[in-house]
């Protein structure tokens, strides 16, 4: 951000808790200038989870086919978004997974469970406190901020049940479907059904 922008959007930049310990600690240093200002990939960006949403959705019109203002060539977008090498250990990340050049790909890999299709692409965010994916065979885009950051173990149980919810709700997922439909065959309720933003 520039120091006028920063200026403008401060009192609107959200702080994340670490609830990792006893207290919930407020991550203030998240929204000094500094921070906000320094150009760091490490750092990632500054958004709101329906923007990104809409950076994802946009991303698969891309890899559909086609042209998006503000994006590279739907051929560029896809090459992306694709596994750019064979499974390796990634030394950051401590764990055997893939990833296309820009963003991690083989979803499992990256502890989001098995409701992603294996042509879905994403990012786990901040130690698991935000995390973002588009899923190509789903046309499904979606961007999650949660309220803190926890422990990588909590994160690694709280993603992949978040997009099972998703995925059964709205009826991706055949198998758990199935099994959603009998449960209120036998117990019939009302249901909250997500709509998808298009």
């Amino acid at each position: 951000m520039t120091a006028d922008e920063f200026a403008a959007v401060s009192s609107r930049i959200g702080v994340n808790l670490d609830l990792r310990g006893w207290q919930a600690f407020p991550m203030l240093y998240e929204r000094t200038e500094r921070v906000c200002r320094e150009t760091n990939g490490a750092h990632g960006g500054y958004t709101t989870a329906r923007d990104l949403g809409r950076l994802y959705q946009a991303l698969l019109r891309a890899r559909a086919g086609d042209d998006v203002d503000g994006l590279p060539s739907p051929a560029v977008v896809t090459a992306l978004t694709e596994p750019a090498r064979p499974p390796g250990f990634d030394i950051v990340l401590d764990r055997e997974c893939t990833s296309g050049l820009g963003f991690m790909t083989g979803l499992g890999d990256h502890q989001f469970g098995s409701s992603c299709s294996i042509r879905a692409f994403g990012h786990s965010g901040n130690v698991g406190s935000s995390f973002a994916l588009a899923d190509p065979d789903h046309d499904l885009a979606v961007a999650v901020v949660f309220n803190g950051i926890v422990d990588h173990e909590s994160a690694f149980l709280r993603r992949p049940a978040l997009l099972r919810a998703i995925h059964q709700d709205l009826g991706l997922d055949p198998a758990a479907a199935a099994s959603v439909e009998e449960a209120r065959t036998a117990a019939p309720r009302r249901s909250l059904r997500r709509r998808r933003d298009r």
